[in-house]
């Protein structure tokens, strides 16, 4: 029994002492053993130091060292690591201290390739069976107390089957950490919990082609769990100087980053994400478009292995991705290229959500957004803020409010005005044409997305190029919505709306049209129908410039602002689908514009240049509604013309019908005629030097047939021919001077009226102004001259021949040798009296000579006989030589006698007239004369003076 005490005391003893030598020697054969094998697969290693201490659970390991031929190494300065035993009995891995120094390891991958510091890792499959009864037996909890890694490096290579270099990066670590306990269960479904993770300089470099990618100065995550290791939450995350290409291109740069409250699940949230001062930089990629980070990019499309899944060939079973953001903050954020391309200031985003394709958000805001700052500054908007927005099949936001934008337009390569053209062109290069087959293969096309606006207003815009093009200082705009060809928008008010600076300046004009207000209600469009309930234009201030060519230079300058057409774009075959396109029919409720609005004219293509300007405008248009073309909606017009005039019409017009049908009434008072003479110079070869104009106005037009009258007076009126060389043809169609025409038709009080009847087909090619002012004024005042006079002894030849160049009244008749009026003759001379009462301005001329029954009654009564004869007999009046030596003698004393007697009819003829009231100005006597030779009855010529 002793014996058997004593050997089992030795026997303990020995294995003690065993167990010694084997704890003793345990680091040197480890050591040995993995160098011996290292060797074994071609490397060269080394291992410093290793030190085991199971009773303690203490494990070191300095300088370790392992290096392939081809460089690929890993290096290990430092290791310790120390874990608790006694938890292994309720399957639990306790390690109170992890603290590694110095590591650096190569990772390689290819085709069948794996590669870590050099050592081959062999890819062949595993057994996938499972043994619950080892299960059983697992780890079910780890716990990590304390976790230190310093100066970590780690590089990951891509090589091909022929084991060639194809990409390889590295990424550095000064520092990793952890704060508090790290707790991960194993069993089923598992779970994490770390309650916090510190880094700082993170490296990310690219060594196959030298390029520094990233760097991020420190990180820190608390409050990192996983109930079930399928759904993650994180209380707070802070980053602080993040860099993509830092050494280079410096692709962006972060100032920091905080982020509470994620969780990633099915869905990502985040409680609140803020950014302080990001820079992006902005460089050309290979087809030379502006892009992000490009080289970036570039490298990390070599990491990926070429068989990786094409991105669009997703499960279409999958569960959309969804993310939800309670609140996002950006101070500042500025991008730039080789010049500046935007600042934002202050960028506040509240209640985002994606769903899928869906995409919801409740505010956004921002304090400053500038587009090309600086000298070109494209956009400058001081403020928008946001609600309410919905993004999926529809587009939906309840409100939105700008501030002070100014966009300032460039020309584009066609000429045209565009926004940032060079930035576009160089963010977006223009795409390539798709080919024949592409475009067969096509997916159907996609239904059009609606889009809804519930608010909308904004302080002062402005948009400029050279001039400025449009300017207003308030717009609010209520329930707009539109979808395919139909929208429509409740109500939308503008104020202190500007339009166009002429390109050369105007005094007293800043824009061609101004607008104070302009307020818009009930505005639809359907397939078929446009409608308006209300359009109200108040007090507009509009300014038409003609150039000296005849061109509306508003109309020619914007026609310049959007460049030259595109090509073929004239070609009436480019389109045949609009061809087939019914028209819209339109309906109008109510279109005001006034009631003082402002109308101002310059006309440079007549001589002298129209300078006009109307005052008091006010248009109204009333129910005009297509589906009932048989009716007529209300038109009335005013406009105030100089100071003192005025131009009023009213009627109705139906222009929706096969046929146009209108009847429109109005008068036109005090209009000055000077304003009118260069037109008057254009079209009938004269100024006008003086006058007024009252017109009334009654147009009616009938299936498209024209029946209109225009009766005009004009007061004072006083005309001057233009040279003969520049006279236009048609002004030669009185016969007589315009000025000697008119003053025909004033009256004593200087008034001229006439009715200038406009009749024919609107679409006639001869129905024009031309020929209206050429050919039917000049017919109008020929007829209204001969029609005035015919009462007054106008002879009846004048209408006959159609002019005033041959303009003469009924003669007076005298008995033979005889001064004295008959019955007749003082009817006669009457009418002529009442005539000359009322157009003081005239002047008759009488010519009253003595001719040869004169001389025969007072000196040869045979001969007057015989001639009576003669002339009963229808014989000429002209004498042969022989019947002309048988003429007596006619004295000197008998000549003197013809002509007292025809002085003596002129005195009893002007007599008469001034005794009737006639100015004695107004009868002018011709030099009289005896004409011997003359055998007709003695009468007094009758013409107007001119």
């Amino acid at each position: 029994m002793k014996w058997l005490l004593k050997t089992a005391k030795v026997g303990l003893i020995a294995l003690a002492v065993l167990l010694a030598v084997v704890v003793t020697l345990l680091p040197f054969v480890v050591r040995w053993q993995a160098v011996a094998w290292l060797e074994q697969q071609g490397l060269e290693a080394s291992i410093g130091y290793v030190d085991i201490r199971p009773v303690l659970g203490a494990v070191q390991i300095n300088d370790v060292k392992i290096e392939a031929a081809n460089g690929e190494r890993l290096a290990l300065d430092e290791l310790h690591l120390n874990i608790a035993w006694r938890p292994l009995r309720q399957q639990w891995l306790r390690v109170e201290n992890v603290s590694l120094d110095g590591l650096a390891v190569d990772l390689v991958t290819g085709p069948g390739i794996l590669r870590v510091g050099g050592i081959p890792i062999p890819l062949g499959e595993s057994d996938q069976s499972v043994n619950e009864e080892s299960d059983s037996a697992a780890l079910q909890r780890l716990s990590l107390e304390q976790l230190e890694l310093h100066d970590l490096s780690f590089c990951y290579a891509r090589v091909n089957e022929r084991n060639e270099r194809l990409a390889s990066q590295c990424a550095s670590l000064g520092e990793l950490s952890q704060v508090g306990e790290l707790q991960l269960g194993l069993g089923d479904p598992g779970m994490f919990s770390l309650p916090g993770l510190q880094l700082t300089d993170l490296q990310w470099s690219d060594r196959h082609h030298p390029l520094s990618l990233a760097a991020i100065d420190s990180l820190t995550a608390t409050d990192i769990a996983s109930p079930d290791m399928a759904s993650w939450q994180v209380g707070e995350l802070h980053l602080t100087g993040l860099a993509l290409l830092p050494d280079t291109a410096q692709a962006l740069l972060l100032d920091s980053l905080s982020l509470e409250e994620l969780s990633v699940a099915e869905a990502i949230s985040a409680g609140q994400l803020s950014l302080h001062s990001v820079s992006v930089q902005l460089q050309p990629d290979a087809s030379g478009a502006l892009a992000f980070a490009p080289a970036l990019l570039a490298r990390v499309g070599e990491l990926a292995p070429p068989s990786a899944p094409d991105a669009s060939a997703v499960d279409a079973s999958a569960s959309p991705l969804k993310v939800a953001l309670q609140q996002f903050d950006l101070v500042r954020l500025d991008v730039a290229s080789d010049r500046p391309l935007l600042k934002l200031a202050g960028l506040d985003v509240a209640g985002f959500a994606l769903q899928g394709a869906d995409i919801s958000l409740a505010r956004l805001q921002f304090g400053k957004l500038g587009v090309l700052p600086g000298t070109d500054d494209a956009l400058v908007l001081e403020k928008l803020a946001l609600t309410g927005l919905s993004a999926g099949d529809n587009i939906a936001i309840d409100r939105l409010s700008l501030g002070n934008t100014r966009i300032h337009l460039q020309a584009d390569q066609q000429g045209g005005l565009a926004f940032a053209p060079a930035l576009l062109a160089q963010l977006s290069p223009a795409p390539q044409q798709p080919s024949a087959e592409a475009t067969a293969g096509s997916s159907p096309e996609q239904p059009a997305m609606g889009f809804s606006l519930g608010q909308l207003t904004t302080a002062d815009i402005r948009v400029d190029a050279d001039r400025e093009l449009l300017s207003l200082q308030r717009l609010q705009l209520q329930q707009l919505h539109f979808k395919d060809t139909s929208f429509g928008l409740d109500r939308l008010v503008v104020n202190t709306l500007s339009l166009l600076a002429p390109a050369t300046a105007i005094a007293g004009v800043t824009h061609y049209v101004s607008v104070p207000e302009l307020e818009m209600a009930g505005l639809s469009k359907g397939a078929e129908e446009l409608g308006l309930e209300r359009l109200d234009i108040s007090d507009p201030q509009l300014f038409l410039h003609r150039s000296a060519k005849g061109e509306l230079l508003m109309l020619t300058e914007l026609a310049a602002l959007s460049g030259p057409p595109a090509a073929g774009s004239g070609d009436a075959t480019a389109q045949p689908a609009a061809r087939d396109t019914a028209p819209l029919r339109i309906r109008l409720g109510e279109l005001r514009i006034g009631e003082n609005g402002q109308l101002r004219i310059q006309d440079k293509s007549v001589s002298p240049p129209l300078q006009q300007q109307f005052s008091g405008l006010d248009l109204v248009i009333r129910q005009l509604d297509a589906s009932r073309p048989a009716e007529g909606g209300a038109v009335s017009l005013k406009l105030g013309v100089n100071r003192f005039g005025y131009l009023k019409l009213a009627g109705d017009l139906a222009p929706f019908g096969d046929t146009l049908n209108t009847a429109i009434g109005g008068e036109l008072n005090g209009l000055d005629v000077r304003n009118l003479s260069g037109y008057a110079g254009k079209y009938i070869g004269y100024h006008l030097d003086q006058g007024t104009l009252d017109a009334d106005i009654d147009v009616k037009v009938r299936q498209d047939v024209i029946d209109a009258l225009v009766t005009t007076r004009f007061n004072k009126l006083e005309v001057s021919a233009i040279p003969a060389a520049d006279l236009p043809e048609g002004a030669e169609q009185l016969g007589v001077p315009l000025e000697f025409a008119l003053a025909l038709l004033r009256d004593n009080d200087g008034m001229i009226e006439l009715k200038l009847p406009i009749g024919g087909n609107i679409h006639s090619p001869d129905f024009s102004l031309n020929h209206i002012i050429g050919k039917v004024l000049f017919k109008v005042i020929g007829e209204t001259v001969i029609n005035y006079y015919l009462p007054f002894g106008l002879l009846a030849k004048s209408l006959v021949q159609d002019s005033l160049a041959s303009l003469a009244f009924q003669p007076v008749a005298f008995a033979p040798a005889s001064a004295e009026l008959d019955a007749p003759a003082v009817a006669n001379l009457d009418k002529l009296a009442q005539m000359l009462q009322s157009r003081q301005q005239l002047h008759l001329v009488f010519c009253a000579p003595a001719t040869r029954q004169d001389w025969i009654t007072s000196f040869a009564p045979e001969q007057a006989k015989q001639d009576q004869a003669d002339t009963a007999a229808e014989k000429t009046p002209d004498k042969t030589d022989k019947e002309a030596a048988a003429e007596p003698v006619i004295t000197a004393e008998q000549v003197v006698a013809m002509v007292a007697l025809a002085n003596q009819r002129t005195e009893v003829a002007k007599a008469r007239l001034v005794d009737a009231g006639v100015k004695p100005g107004q009868v002018i006597p011709c030099s009289v004369a005896f004409e011997q030779a003359r055998n007709s009855a003695p009468e007094m010529a009758i013409s107007i003076g001119q």
